[in-house]
């Protein structure tokens, strides 16, 4: 039998550990998690001892306290096992560390016992970690819950000196993600070095092609494991992989949708809009578009919103019947399931279309009553909406950007549309007059040229690159205005470091910082040209709109704005994130009035024709129509 006991380390060479957490499942259901059976003894007794075999440094079953059963079990087997004090990993692999007191520790999910990554994958974080002598390698991108993540000593010492209540309680994963963005605030310890494996770099498997995560907590779960293992015997993940992503797909979808196949046949002519969130933002004001394009149509149009506002007036106006639930609508309640149940009750749609994440409540009340089921998409990042798009019998993406990143969650991509929003192009036109004459409220002389900027105050915006690209232009010309629009109070996080920027660049005299406007079309009025740099965009409302108002618009050439703007015909693109790329693009633009024009017509060109209202209700009529006929 091998020796289980931990020595501590008697010299000054590098002792490292590697360790699984292992916790025993509730009591209520005895049989589930790691105490699940697998090929004739316990999961986590296999697992655990097909790393032992596989690792080159020693592996040590992690416990919590009170896992007594569990600690007699590794002696039994012959594994290594620590039990801690609390019932927190964290907290226990610090308390391992001192014990024993190594100088690393690799910390790695069970599950990948099973042989869901390379095995060469735990080597590479070692080795990594070495080379760069990093506090914290991570792997990023593992399917949840699987997890790999090295722990240098320097970095266990600072999580002991901070409030349990703030580190303590997250995963190391976590902390470390947390620790590398305050790298720039100041850092919590000066050299912290944080690096990353990417999990895709060391597969060679791009991001949809491996699960998101993988159930693991049930029976069903683990015979489907075994299914895929059995197929996969030499346990190469990038043959298993794949084909676990596609075995667990089939299973949520057919879990979802299993009350759903009734033979209904609807002409899909009574539409529910659901928007949980009540504030105006671009997301709303896209529906309300939409709303509005579908009028004509002969449409019973409704709109589900949580609380009465200016999106719900905006939506009336439109064309719809808005039902406000007095409450946030995705709360897990049961008064809130009852009361949306009601409502669907009294509306009884023929469809309902998602505009972003509604939560539990709707999407259960939808699949109970066979009501079928669309799912917009307006974000680069829709891993948040993954129960959404599992139930959603149909998704529509906001351009094909955004159908890429879709398609690589936990879903069919059979399933997924691209439907661009669109632009009432009558009412942002040319030839209208605004409300108000901005410049004259704000100052702004004939001879000054105005860009302008709307968007929230949020990372990927990049004001930090427009602000740049600002002062560099106003080397050459300095008859430059900016506007900046955004409400600070609407998940702000860069609003101070803007308010900064602007101050260390000397640009106070030339920039105005504006909070939420509801006449926003004066302001685009008012701009001589428009700019969106942000990075990851999956749509710009403001590029639509200002397309349609004949204005040059500069956009990075990132994410879903190059499928708005074409370079050198509806507008011009810049490097992401390259302030002087932009700088050349804002000069050009301000040295020739004829360049302006002609973009202005481009972009008034391409409005008119791709993203008008008839175009918008077009395809998504031919999408609706396309879901009635699957139905039948």
């Amino acid at each position: 039998m091998e020796d289980t006991t931990l020595a501590t380390r008697s010299d000054d060479r590098r002792q490292e550990v590697a360790v699984v957490w292992i916790e025993p499942p509730p009591s209520s259901v005895p049989k589930s998690g790691w105490a699940q059976p697998f090929r004739h003894r316990l999961l986590w007794e296999h697992c655990a001892d097909q790393l032992r075999h596989k690792l080159s440094l020693p592996l040590v079953v992690l416990g919590p306290a009170g896992s007594d059963v569990l600690r007699d079990r590794c002696v039994a087997l012959g594994l290594r096992y620590f039990q801690g004090t609390s019932l927190r990993q964290l907290q226990c692999v610090i308390e391992l560390a001192n014990e024993i007191d190594v100088s690393g520790v690799l910390v790695l999910h069970a599950l990948l016992g099973l042989g869901l990554a390379p095995w060469n994958l735990t080597e590479q974080v070692i080795q990594l970690h070495r080379q760069t002598g990093a506090d914290v390698t991570l792997v990023t991108g593992m399917p949840s819950p699987l997890s790999a993540v090295m722990l240098d000593r320097r970095f266990l010492d600072l999580l002991q000196e901070l409030p349990a209540g703030i580190w303590l309680e997250e995963e190391p994963a976590r902390i470390a993600e947390m620790i590398e963005r305050s790298m720039g605030e100041p850092p919590p310890r000066e050299g912290l070095h944080v690096t990353r494996l990417p999990f895709s770099t060391a597969t060679g498997l791009s991001a949809g092609d491996f699960p998101s995560y993988i159930p693991w907590t049930y029976q069903g779960d683990i015979e489907r494991l075994e299914t895929v293992l059995q197929q996969h015997p030499e346990g190469d993940a990038r043959a298993m992989l794949p084909e676990l992503r596609r075995v667990i797909i089939e299973d949520l979808e057919r879990a979802h949708r299993r009350r759903y196949r009734t033979g209904r046949k609807t002409g899909l002519k009574r539409v529910l809009f659901a928007s949980n969130p009540s504030a105006y933002t671009g997301a709303e004001a896209c529906l309300v578009n939409t709303i509005r394009a579908l009028r004509p149509g002969g449409f019973d149009l409704h709109c589900l919103v949580a609380q009465e506002g200016l999106f719900a007036s905006l939506a009336r106006d439109a064309g719809a019947t808005v039902h406000i639930l007095g409450r946030d609508g995705s709360a897990t309640r049961v008064d809130t399931l009852l009361m949306v149940d009601e409502l669907i009750e009294f509306i009884r749609p023929d469809l309902i279309h998602c505009n972003a994440a509604v939560g539990f409540p709707l999407l259960a009340i939808s699949r109970l009553r066979g009501i079928p089921l669309v799912q917009w998409v307006r974000t680069a990042a829709p891993i948040a909406l993954l129960d959404h798009l599992v139930c959603a019998d149909m998704i529509t993406a906001v351009s094909s950007f955004v159908a890429g990143e879709t398609i690589k969650q936990m879903i069919h991509p059979e399933k997924v549309r691209v439907l661009y929003d669109c632009v009432d192009t009558e009412r942002f036109s040319p030839e209208g007059r605004p409300s108000r004459d901005v410049r004259a409220e704000l100052n702004i002389g004939p001879d000054e040229f105005v860009i302008l900027c709307i968007a929230r105050f949020a990372r990927n915006k990049r004001h930090d690159v427009l602000l740049n690209a600002t002062a560099i232009t106003a080397e050459r010309h300095s008859n430059i205005r900016l506007i900046l629009i955004g409400d600070p109070l609407l998940k702000a996080e860069t609003y101070p470091d803007v308010l900064s920027l602007i101050n260390d660049l000397h640009l106070s005299r030339r920039t105005i910082v504006a909070d939420f406007q509801c006449d926003v079309l004066s302001y685009e009025f008012a701009a001589d040209a428009v700019v969106l740099c942000s990075e990851q965009e999956a749509l710009g409302t403001v590029v639509l709109e200002s397309m349609a108002l004949g204005k040059p618009v500069i956009v990075a050439s990132s994410g879903g704005l190059v499928e708005m703007i074409e370079n050198g015909i509806s507008g011009l693109h810049c490097v992401p994130g390259d302030p002087h790329s932009l700088s050349e693009q804002m000069c050009r633009l301000i040295e020739s009035p004829a360049e302006r024009k002609r973009l202005g017509e481009g972009a008034r060109k391409a409005a008119s024709e791709r993203f008008s209202l008839s175009a918008h209700a077009e395809r998504l009529l031919s999408f609706y129509s396309e879901l009635s006929n699957s139905l039948c």
